[in-house]
């Protein structure tokens, strides 16, 4: 879209809506509920992850435990959770590699969870 932009042309892309669209979080703390709360709102299907499933979540589609992540790192949307030593580094080169070309990542979570070294080397890779 840059270059098209350069050269002053436009083509149209096709965006798939976001109610097409599923969203996964990590962590359904305080605001890992409001983040699936709102998205919610936008139609999206919700998977969620989080280390106690006995507790239902409004909104949340599909209930996963935190050990279930490898497979469904692919659709993560929030990452939440606390510097505890379980957190930290929890999306490496294994689990970037395991999501899906097109996924997004948004990460407003407290902490190192993400290794900032494999998240640059995916995406120069890909």
């Amino acid at each position: 879209m840059l270059k098209q932009q350069q050269h002053r042309e436009w083509t149209g892309h096709l965006v798939t809506p976001l109610c097409e669209m599923t969203a996964g979080i990590v962590g359904l703390g305080s605001i890992g509920t409001a983040i699936a709360r709102r998205t919610k709102s936008t139609g999206m299907t919700l998977v969620g992850l989080k280390r106690d499933v006995s507790v239902s979540i409004d909104g949340i589609d599909q209930m996963f435990g935190a050990s279930d992540l490898d497979d469904t790192a692919m659709r993560l949307c929030h990452l939440g959770g606390s510097c505890d030593a379980g957190t930290v580094g929890l999306l490496d080169k294994a689990r970037f590699q395991k999501m899906r070309r097109n996924a997004y990542l948004v990460n407003i979570a407290r902490g190192n969870l993400v290794v900032k070294k494999h998240l640059i080397e995916e995406l120069e890779f890909k």
